[in-house]
């Protein structure tokens, strides 16, 4: 069972998020100073750096809002990567599992459907028959003819 490329892709895992106060880093102060104030928040995620290799980025929100997010994130590990693409084979084996035997199940309720059909055409036929007093004989002869 082949699953999706798109599994296969190495991930990454976000480790932290904070949303970034422009206004209170930015807002009239100098360049130099300005720069300063953004790596000095920047320290809120130095440990996930230095511990766990983390890139850090910003994003930005919608232009209506007006608001930054600063990121740590890391690629995921190998341990992390089999685990999830284990995962994904047996989501994957056991929806193919299911299907086949959804599709059993209706194969199956068709059967005794048309089964049940029969039976009911069957009794509808008896009921006439009595109703009109025809005998075996005479409903032999109507579907032996055409």
């Amino acid at each position: 069972m082949t699953i999706a490329a798109k599994t296969r892709e190495r991930k990454t895992v976000e480790l932290g998020r904070k949303r970034i106060p422009f206004k209170k880093l930015f807002d009239g102060k100098e360049i130099r100073e300005a720069a300063k104030a953004l790596e000095d928040f920047r320290l809120c995620f130095n440990e996930f750096e230095i511990l766990y290799g983390a890139r850090l980025t910003i994003n930005m929100g919608t232009y209506y809002d007006n608001e930054a997010t600063l990121v740590a994130a890391r690629p995921e590990t190998d341990k992390e990567y089999e685990e999830r693409v284990a995962k994904a084979e047996r989501a994957a084996e056991l929806k193919a599992k299911r299907a086949a035997e959804k599709k059993e199940a209706d194969r199956l309720k068709a059967i005794e459907k048309e089964a049940n059909r029969q039976k009911d055409a069957l009794e509808k036929i008896r009921e006439v028959a009595k109703a009109n007093g025809l005998t075996v004989d005479q409903l032999k002869i109507l579907l032996d003819t055409k």
